[in-house]
């Protein structure tokens, strides 16, 4: 959990899962944080992480891939859920080869 900076703290919880079943971690973002309501700003795990009374949230991420999660009340929130994520991004970089090709 990052906790931002400037004036404002938004914080920031990330999760990285290897193995090959959903999971999800639990995580103490701050007392000061209860009540607020995460998203994942990639989209792979549905729903919101809402942080309990005592600071805790449990973050769920699905088999092979992360999740980003957020306040979904976050200062700029709405810039980033505009940005585009590439799936094959790998293959745009140059001098990636490419893995199809038309023959």
């Amino acid at each position: 959990m990052t906790e931002g900076n400037g004036s404002k703290q938004e914080g920031l919880a990330v999760v990285l899962n290897i193995g090959t079943r959903h999971t999800s971690k639990r995580m103490f973002v701050g007392e000061g944080r209860r009540g607020q309501r995460f998203t994942d700003l990639l989209e792979f795990a549905w729903g919101e992480v809402v942080i309990d009374r005592d600071g805790w949230g449990e973050f769920p991420v699905g088999p092979r891939t992360l999740g980003v999660w957020l306040d979904s009340q976050a200062v700029g929130r709405e810039n980033i859920d505009e940005l585009t994520i590439l799936p094959d991004v790998y293959n745009k970089l140059p001098g990636a080869s490419q893995s199809s090709s038309a023959s």
